[in-house]
């Protein structure tokens, strides 16, 4: 075995270690594949399938669409107030007791929200599952994935991103279960499922290479010059914040997020409308999703051998062209193409976009950067889905909100050029 090269003058721990030989015995890819498995479990039922449980909702109780969009606006405004407390947790915690915190708090939520027969239970509920969800979510599983990695980071967060994506595969199954055992026992299901996976998914998980006396089996290797890396090398977060590139990224983000909500959301009430079944609507949500999937691998793929910044303007002007798409189709066929242009980007730009955080910012505070992040997006997400609602409720139409989420997507996917690299990253 090597001794670890150390840089003069810093007490660096005096681990050593034998560099793995095959990837899958390097424990960050267990790490990346689990964390795609949580993100799964914990976002498809709730954020994908969120529309299927609406349409039930509003056929029992007759609840109008601002309602029912109302209880994603509360439930995504968690991330407002909490999302840089969620990124400070993920720092100071780890992965590993955040997981555990998270579940619990998610399964307690679907247990609430089994209950629902007011407005004030159903958006409660929303309030604690995603509270549950986001200390779980995002934030910790792109925090402990650029602990491990690298210069395979791009194509380790798109792996892990995909959970978000298999999720979406879950809504047909969500809608069997709301078909055939109501949606009341298809909420316990998760709840119980929920609680079940808490407890082994919180062992499994293994916050950084450098607890275990590893170290990035890409990057700290001895390097030829003999130069040791630090591990926790970039910017504060303070640091990030004086940054322009932060702000253009942060903004970008949000802007696009605000889109896949809307999305989220309302195509399903939207399919439904149109004549299309809810079993129908279901599947066009796991079109979009299973290509969402491809496009977070092949964006991975892409995001360590290209420019990040090029990445996510093309895959944002993708989500965009869908989103026009989508706001005069009638047909099949344009379905189809909406669904396929709107899962390659949103599949795409997300990896990107996490990718360019890892780059410019580092690994000293990514968690309680990204955290902070979490702010303008929630901002955008809250009021998008919100907005949407209240201008179906007044026109009865869904065209003209589309279109403008649409120009809205491709302008944020623009901006993105005047990112620069931070100087001091």
């Amino acid at each position: 075995m090597t001794d670890l090269p150390k840089k003069s003058d810093d007490p660096v721990p005096s681990f050593k270690y034998d560099p793995p030989v095959v990837w899958y015995k390097y424990y960050g890819w267990k790490v990346v594949f689990l964390g795609s498995f949580i993100l799964a479990i914990i976002n498809g039922p709730l954020v994908s399938g969120g529309g299927t449980f609406f349409v039930a909702l509003e056929r029992q109780y007759k609840w109008s669409r601002t309602v029912l969009s109302g209880a994603v606006t509360l439930s995504r405004a968690e991330g407002a107030f909490f999302g840089p407390v969620e990124g400070y947790l993920a720092d100071r915690l780890g992965a590993r007791r955040v997981i555990l915190l998270g579940f619990t708090i998610l399964a307690l939520g679907w247990l609430w929200f089994s209950q629902t027969n007011s407005v004030f239970i159903l958006y409660g509920a929303y309030i604690v599952m995603a509270f549950g969800s986001g200390i779980t979510g995002w934030v910790p599983m792109m925090q402990v994935v650029n602990n491990w990695f690298s210069r395979r980071r791009g194509i380790a967060m798109a792996i892990t991103l995909s959970g978000f994506s298999v999720g979406g595969l879950l809504v047909p199954l969500v809608a069997w279960g709301i078909d055939n055992i109501g949606w009341s026992n298809t909420a316990l299901v998760m709840a119980a499922t929920i609680a079940i996976l808490a407890l082994p998914s919180s062992l499994a998980m293994r916050n950084r290479p450098q607890d275990y006396g590893q170290f990035t089996a890409d990057e700290f290797a001895p390097q030829k010059t003999g130069q040791y890396i630090d591990p926790d090398a970039g910017l504060t977060a303070k640091q990030a914040m004086k940054t322009s590139s932060f702000w253009i990224i942060s903004a970008c983000h949000a802007i696009a997020s605000m889109g896949w909500m809307i999305v989220t959301v309302h195509i399903v009430p939207l399919l439904t409308d149109k004549g299309i079944s809810l079993q129908m609507a279901s599947l066009v949500v796991g079109v979009f999703t299973t290509v969402g999937m491809i496009a977070q691998l092949v964006g991975g793929f892409l995001a360590d051998r290209m420019s990040h910044r090029l990445g996510i303007l093309l895959f944002c002007i993708s989500q965009a062209f869908s989103m026009l798409i989508i706001a005069y189709a009638e047909g099949t066929f344009s379905i189809l193409i909406f669904s396929v242009l709107f899962g390659i980007g949103y599949g795409g730009r997300s990896t990107f976009l996490s990718a360019i955080r890892g780059d410019y910012f580092g690994r000293k505070a990514f968690g309680t950067i990204i955290g902070i992040s979490l702010v303008p997006m929630t901002i955008c997400m809250v009021l998008g889905p919100l907005i949407i609602g209240n201008v179906f409720d007044r026109t009865g139409d869904y065209t003209s909100s589309f279109i403008v989420t649409g120009i809205l997507t491709a302008l944020g996917g623009i901006s993105i050029i005047l990112a620069k690299r931070p100087q001091t990253a």
